[in-house]
Parts: C-alpha cells; structure tokens; sequence
C-alpha cells in the first residue's frame, strides 16, 4: 500500500521499524507542489500522487529521525517536501547528456569540507554522473548546501539536524567510480545505530 494511503499510526510503526528511507531518481517533481509553472515547456512527465506520498514519507521520516538518502530527483523532492522550490530547467539543458542511450554526463563536484557528507565520502572533490535538468532553487526548512558543480548548479544537501543526505548526481550508476552510493549508505545505517 502506498505510503499516502497509510494509517498514520502504520506509517509511523514501518518508519520506526525501517533502517533507512531512500529517494531515488525518476520523473520531474510536479510543479503544484512548489509554486512552480505548470506551462513550462520543459516540464516533463509527473505523477503527483506519487510525489503526494513521497512528500508525506520525507516529512515523517525527518520528523522521526529516520535517516534518509536521496538521489537525483529524491534530492529534489526532499527539498520540496521541506518547504523549498526548484529551478524548473537549467540553462542550456542542465546535466544530460545528447545521447539518447545514455543521457549520463561526467562532471566535478565540489563538497564543502565540514560537512558531514564530506565526512562520509572521505572526499571534498568528487568526478560524479549525472542526468537533471532541474536542481534545487530556494533551500528547504533546515537543509543546508553542502556541494555545487563547477556551474554553481546545487549538487548536494544534508539537514542540519536529522540524518538526511541527498546527492543530485547517481552514485549507483553503473558509469560510477568511487563508493558515494555505499557511503552514504552505511552512514544512514550508522545514524540509525546511533539513535
């Protein structure tokens, strides 16, 4: 059963239970739930009702502590669900690639030395692969940016509180060098140990 379609007792008794809660990539954010324009032409496919759950899912699991990790579009939804809005489409496209077979691209990543994500990945400059044409605009209630590409585009955030931490970029991309994906999640297994 989707989470939006959870008692809230359930849902809290499954976050309780749950190790971590992960975001993953996928379609544009719906515009509705951020004050966005739901005319640009660059608007891709939505699926509000998802992004209804997904929303409702981040808010409790920050609410409870739950650590969370989220990747790309996760990133975005995070930041949405916390009160924060995104740039509808970056110039000149964003990060994807031409290639319809692999719409990958490979860019540096700049991590701010304290902070705990650096911490995690053992790293403040990271080669990442990425596909987004939006990214973060205005920084959600208690979120902080902790990297950027070279273009200024936000490629990472982590709360100032609970343990959440989103990338823009996939680690889990088979192109992927380096161990960012399980970085990340063994620091959201350690968040949960610690609590």
């Amino acid at each position: 059963m989707p989470a939006a379609q959870l008692p809230q007792d359930e849902l809290d008794a499954r976050l309780a239970a749950a190790d971590a809660v992960v975001v993953t990539g996928g379609e544009d954010v719906d515009p509705s739930f951020y004050g966005g324009d739901a005319d640009d032409p660059h608007l891709g496919q939505t699926f509000p009702a998802a992004d209804r759950a997904q929303v409702a899912l981040v808010r409790q699991a920050v609410a409870g502590n739950t650590p969370l990790v989220g990747i790309c579009r996760g990133m975005q939804l995070v930041n949405v669900a916390l009160g924060g809005d995104l740039v509808q489409h970056l110039h000149e496209g964003g990060h994807v690639g031409d290639d319809p077979a692999d719409s990958m691209v490979d860019h540096r990543v700049a991590v701010e030395p304290d902070s705990r994500l650096a911490r995690a990945l053992g790293a403040t400059e990271l080669d990442v692969r990425s596909s987004h044409h939006q990214a973060v605009g205005r920084v959600g209630t208690g979120l902080r940016v902790v990297a950027r590409a070279d273009d200024g585009t936000v490629e990472a955030v982590e709360h100032e509180e609970a343990p959440v931490w989103c990338v823009q970029w996939h680690p889990e991309d088979a192109g992927s060098r380096g161990t960012v994906l399980t970085d990340l999640l063994e620091a959201a297994l350690a968040a949960r140990r610690a609590s």
